[in-house]
């Protein structure tokens, strides 16, 4: 068995934080978080004038190995999401999602060498729009999951509509209808969740309020079976 802290952290580009990486990091390393899922992260945009916030990140909250997840480009440089870990990335893809003539969503998919076992770590952010839009998104990543023995799913969802998550045929989730947790406090939402398999279970899950951001990030501990 393997016991891990992993997370899903929406950074909206470090706006709140006035751009500052530091104070981003600050809150995935006080968490004591070793795998992390980010969503609205930057690289090279003229908005975050011209960072590389992906690489910042990673060196300012102390997970060395780290993916960047292409969504859109976006002001002279590229907007999505980014796994970090603190374990080697020995395997990375990253797709497109089928987002009709809605903002672009991309699904990034790493394979982490823990050591004693390996892990598949997927990161998303999906269509906010509606239901509808987002069914073939959880459908494909449904396929992307079905082959992982070990996996753990994190993203802002944009849904607390948990029926919506039932393509997915995963063994729990942290947030789920007998335990919805307030990740995104503008509105009362449980949008931002983390999705395992069959052989992974939950320890203590928990928010970060004070996160530099409009989400709370979402943590849990996990062990792997």
């Amino acid at each position: 068995m393997q016991s891990l802290r992993v997370g899903t952290y929406n950074i909206c580009h470090a706006h709140y934080a006035n751009g500052d990486l530091d104070k981003i990091g600050g809150v995935i390393r006080e968490a004591g978080l070793d795998i992390c899922g980010i969503q609205e992260i930057e690289y090279k945009s003229t908005r975050v004038g011209g960072a590389d916030q992906p690489k910042l990140l990673s060196e300012a909250c102390g997970l060395p190995y780290y993916r960047f997840v292409r969504a859109i480009d976006y002001a002279d440089g590229y907007y999505g999401t980014m796994i970090l870990s603190r374990y080697p990335i020995i395997g990375f893809s990253m797709e497109e999602l089928v987002s009709g003539n809605a903002e672009k969503r991309a699904v990034g998919h790493a394979v982490l060498d823990l050591g004693t076992q390996k892990l598949d770590f997927f990161c998303t952010h999906l269509s906010v729009e509606s239901p509808e839009l987002r069914a073939p998104q959880f459908s494909r990543l449904s396929e992307l999951l079905a082959p992982c023995p070990s996996y753990i799913l994190t993203g802002d969802f944009n849904t607390d509509l948990f029926d919506e998550f039932s393509v997915l045929h995963a063994a729990d989730m942290a947030n789920k209808a007998e335990r919805h947790i307030v990740t995104f406090p503008g509105s009362q939402c449980a949008i931002d969740n983390i999705v395992v398999s069959q052989n992974i279970k939950f320890g203590e899950i928990g928010t970060v309020t004070e996160s530099f951001t409009d989400h709370y990030m979402l943590w849990a501990d996990v062990t792997i079976e």
